[in-house]
């Protein structure tokens, strides 16, 4: 990520954002505002090493990839790896992974984790070729 250009790289990744996760069960897309909001913080206080993009020659967002090292542990966190549908089986999911895990390895980390996946979700296979399930989470609804 060019934090020099954040403004444009922050809408780049929510217009990529809505439309790669259309298929996610229980996904709504935040107001972009909201986005915006979520991710400014992040500007200037995380290395942008952490944060990768994939573009086409165009210039255009086609995936992202949004890590962080954990401050309390020594491991990362691979928060969201998200690709547009028309990009998806070109192996871009795969690239993003490997720069995130160089970084981490570059840092000194030796432990990660691809966080929030769904069990549908084509990145866990990904996920699962060399690494295990440590965790799974469950919904609970109450009515009102």
């Amino acid at each position: 990520i060019d934090y020099s250009r954040f403004d444009d790289e922050i809408a780049s990744l929510y217009r990529l954002s809505c439309t790669a996760f259309t298929e996610a069960w229980r996904f709504e897309p935040l107001p972009r505002p909201l986005f915006e909001a979520l991710y400014r913080p992040y500007q200037n206080r995380l290395p942008a090493r952490w944060v990768w993009l994939a573009e086409d020659p165009e210039g255009i967002v086609q995936g992202f990839c949004f890590s962080f090292p954990d401050p309390t542990q020594q491991r990362f966190i691979l928060k969201t790896l998200a690709l547009d549908p028309a990009a998806r089986g070109l192996g871009l999911g795969w690239a993003l992974t490997a720069a995130v895990h160089r970084v981490a390895q570059e840092e000194g980390l030796s432990y990660g984790i691809h966080a929030l996946m769904s069990e549908k979700t084509l990145a866990r296979g990904m996920s699962l070729k060399d690494a295990a399930i440590i965790r799974h989470y469950v919904l609970y609804g109450k009515e009102l």
